[in-house]
């Protein structure tokens, strides 16, 4: 399984010095010669050129079946033609793009990018289309270097012609297999027949989002659809598919047992733990939204522990999404795609692991004490640079300023690009030291208790964008995405040692009218007396989840069938092992209010300074009366609501709030012998 020694990556990948490796593919013509004449083919810049023909000289249009091709392999003076290649579409979204993504498979195995690399028969060839940089895939592949992961994938910039037609830049990397310099583990390649033959590995496998139907699949207990990619769907006999099906069950009932986090009982006894960090630290690197959705991971023969990698796929990465919004201050495990049932349950259970969080920012400030941030910046500086003529031809072809697929951000220069992504890593990285370092010192939740002068929204944990809301007298309690409207709103008080819940903007209180599994809860008409009404709410782990537990039921507040989907039910379900494991159980109770923050005309009007507090920007500064004065310096306490100091405000500049979770602040300064407090609400 050993990688031979760090890989750089090179801008002219030579077979002797002083020569560059040029490639184009042609179709495979009958009869054609199998030698080119010198110069046929030329080379468009400083990079590889690759031409490519199809047989019918159409349009490379299938995503599912190949057309034949010929390669020829140009390198400085000489040139080398490979026959029946085979040539298709490959991608999901990015085949759907007018740059085309395409798979490449050679009748035998070729070392296409020099001796260091695999000798296999499939390779890739990406347009990163929908990043204007180009190079968000390749930075990804520097990043896992510098981790020095296992494997990552090799890839060599050139340019592209189909039938003719200048293409642009393209990327050809690996495919995603098990194979030596690849995913190097133990090859299932042959039919199992002997019940004693070993099949405990190797195991290629993707846990993802999507539920096709081609393919080998399983379901985990947990719900986790996984594909399984090697051993073959024509090799692999049930006995393989229940061993390993097995596996990732033991694997996650003791990831959601009661001793999780224990090193020799819990998940970390079926984990290689190195790849599991590594793994995670990657996508909130890349702030990659698609890491959790889809994802690779393997099992070697003999091996008991599961590994995670390769990355792959980081196109739509370092603020790069337009559905997520700007990342700069948000986690990938909080943003990102995925559910419980993806591979982001899993890594968003081992966060209330002390051991993994520990880990995780141990690992983060490791790297960045290795320079992590000055080697990102360098490799974009000089890999711009490298493909600099290339992309020059690329953006004759393509716009450089129009949206292709989901960018954020159009500037008019590549060299703008080029800015934005560096002050992404810059602020992003920074943004990660301090909330890794945050969420290591997080404390348990804390019993809950009321603050009837404030309202709240009941957030899901397992799908923390989506807050409760009634549909009506007598109709069931709805989960919608938060829109900030008064029917989210809910107020909550305290009676009889357990709570009460009415809707702020209907005034029907929060109710259990069933007694089985699966019946819906319901809003009412207020009554304090139905103890069907009341709830008792229970503290679980750390980041202030609840259970919301019905006084007279016993029943819990849970997310129905574990659905995504907007207008989903909340219904009851009996109390069991899972209360503190499942995300469709626990509840996050957020402060809301009528305004943001105390008006600054509300203070006392002797007051020598006043705070303002900006939602849309995030960020609290001090206002001096008269403006003019001379600047004195002092520092605010920041304190969230449970009294806990977050942090520490200044009284020049600005202070940012982005990293800081919803909820209600309270800020203190004291000025002239006199204390001040204001409140203000994040939402």
């Amino acid at each position: 399984m050993t990688r031979e020694a760090h890989r750089t990556a090179r801008p002219t990948p030579a077979r002797r010095p002083g020569t560059l490796l040029c490639l184009a593919i042609l179709c495979l013509c009958p009869g054609m010669p199998k030698a080119a004449a010198q110069g046929t083919y030329k080379q468009l810049t400083t990079l590889p050129t690759l031409y490519i023909e199809t047989l019918d000289h159409q349009e490379v249009t299938d995503h599912d079946h190949y057309k034949y091709c010929r390669i020829v392999m140009v390198n400085g003076t000489d040139t080398t033609r490979y026959d029946s290649v085979k040539i298709r579409g490959r991608g999901n979204t990015t085949w759907t793009l007018p740059k085309k993504p395409y798979r490449i498979k050679f009748p035998k195995k070729t070392r296409l990018l020099g001796k260091r690399e695999a000798k296999a028969k499939d390779w890739v060839l990406l347009a990163n289309a929908g990043d204007k940089l180009l190079l968000r895939n390749a930075l990804a592949a520097r990043v896992g270097e510098l981790m020095g992961m296992t494997f990552t994938p090799c890839y060599q910039f050139v340019d592209l012609y189909l039938n003719g037609r200048y293409d642009g830049n393209y990327q050809v990397t690996d495919h995603m297999e098990v194979h030596k310099k690849r995913v190097e583990i133990a090859r299932q390649d042959t039919a199992v027949t002997d019940p004693r033959t070993d099949i405990s590995g190797g195991y290629f496998l993707e846990p993802e989002g999507n539920t096709a139907s081609d393919g080998l699949y399983f379901t985990s207990r947990q719900g986790c659809h996984i594909r399984i990619h090697d051993p073959k769907p024509d090799v692999i006999n049930t006995r393989q598919k229940k061993y390993i099906a097995a596996y990732i069950n033991k694997f996650e009932t003791a990831l959601y047992g009661t001793d999780f986090a224990h090193e020799k009982r819990g998940y970390r006894q079926y984990t290689d733990t190195a790849s599991l960090i590594d793994w995670y630290l990657v996508q909130e690197i890349s702030a990659n939204p698609d890491g959790f959705w889809c994802s690779y991971i393997y099992k070697e023969r003999d091996d008991e522990h599961l590994y995670f990698g390769p990355i792959w796929d980081f196109d739509i990465c370092w603020n790069n999404c337009s559905r997520m919004g700007d990342v700069t201050k948000r986690l990938a495990i909080q943003f990102g795609y995925g559910s419980n049932y993806t591979i982001k349950g899993w890594y968003t259970r081992m966060w209330e692991d002390p051991w993994f969080k520990q880990a995780v920012c141990h690992r983060y400030e490791q790297l960045r004490a290795q320079g992590l941030d000055s080697r990102m910046l360098a490799f974009v500086d000089s890999m711009s640079q490298v493909i600099r003529p290339s992309r020059i031809e690329n953006y004759r072809r393509w716009s450089l300023n129009s949206k292709t697929y989901d960018e954020i951000y159009l500037f008019n220069t590549y060299d703008e690009y080029v800015q934005n992504i560096k002050s992404f890593i810059l602020a992003h990285n920074k943004y990660l030291a301090s909330e890794f370092a945050r969420r290591r010192e997080q404390i348990p939740t804390r019993e809950f208790q009321a603050r009837e002068e404030y309202s709240y929204k009941i957030y899901s944990k397992a799908f923390p964008y989506m807050a409760i809301e009634p549909a009506g007298e007598g109709v069931g309690i709805t989960r919608v995405r938060d829109e900030r409207d008064e029917s989210q709103k809910w107020n909550i008080h305290a009676t009889g040692g357990c709570f009460m819940m009415t809707n702020a903007h209907t005034g029907l209180a929060l109710a259990d009218p069933g007694d089985s599994e699966g019946d819906l809860l319901h809003a009412t008409e207020p009554d304090s007396t139905d103890d069907r009404q009341l709830w008792r709410l229970v503290p679980q782990g750390v980041g202030g989840y609840y259970n919301i537990v019905n006084a007279h039921t016993g029943r819990l507040a849970c997310n129905q069938d574990g659905m995504a989907m907007e207008g989903n039910p909340v219904c009851g379900t009996p109390s069991d092992s899972r209360d503190s494991t499942s995300g469709n159980r626990q509840w996050q109770l957020m402060t809301v209010g009528k305004s943001e923050l105390t008006p600054v005309e509300a203070i006392e009007a002797q007051t020598d300074y006043a705070l303002a507090y900006s939602a849309e920007a995030q960020t609290l500064h001090f206002l001096s009366a008269p403006a003019s004065r001379e600047v004195v310096n002092f520092t605010a306490s920041l304190h969230d609501a449970s009294g806990r100091l977050v942090g520490q405000v200044p009284s020049t500049g600005t202070y940012s709030t982005a990293a800081l979770p919803r909820g209600l602040y309270i800020v203190s300064w004291k000025f002239g012998g006199t204390m001040h407090t204001c409140k203000f609400i994040k939402q």
